[in-house]
């Protein structure tokens, strides 16, 4: 075997094990296109339940990832932001949700007032949103003015 024949071999096996000639895997975008719908479940007392819900409205498949954004007004006492963990409603952190059109991914928002009567609470509204496609929902929620209110923000799931 010639040295030019032997150098195109060589060639030819690291090419092929670095898959130059392979068909390229099929990119799906981030959702652009989104419905946003939901909200606050109950508002009597306690822990509040809420829930942002995107739809594909776009014509391809398109993906989700992370959990939604969450925007508090200006309070006098502190609220503490956490990721919802430990809990059935919480979703998967870091998994990507891909949507066909018209499909759905949300993820759930737990409203925790903290440690006092309600008459010693601050009502506020929050926003939830998918960040990158400025649609969200508005959620009433209340928080004790010690410090001890918590919202908790699950991952988006199907």
């Amino acid at each position: 075997m010639t040295k030019l024949a032997m150098w195109l071999v060589i060639v030819i096996v690291i090419a092929s094990a670095a898959g130059v000639g392979k068909p390229a895997a099929a990119v799906v975008a981030r959702c652009q296109s989104v419905q946003a719908s939901g909200g606050d479940y109950n508002g009597a007392g306690g822990t509040i339940y809420a829930e942002l819900r995107i739809a594909n409205t776009g014509k391809r498949p398109c993906t989700i990832t992370g959990r939604p954004w969450i925007r508090l007004p200006r309070l006098d006492h502190p609220v503490t932001v956490s990721d919802l963990r430990d809990d059935p409603l919480a979703g998967r952190p870091g998994v990507t949700v891909t949507l066909a059109h018209g499909q759905r991914a949300r993820a759930f928002i737990l409203i925790r007032p903290g440690l006092c009567d309600r008459a010693n609470g601050a009502t506020f509204t929050l926003w939830a949103h998918a960040g990158w496609a400025k649609k969200g929902v508005t959620i009433v929620g209340t928080a004790c003015d010690d410090g001890t209110a918590e919202v908790e923000v699950g991952s988006f799931q199907r």
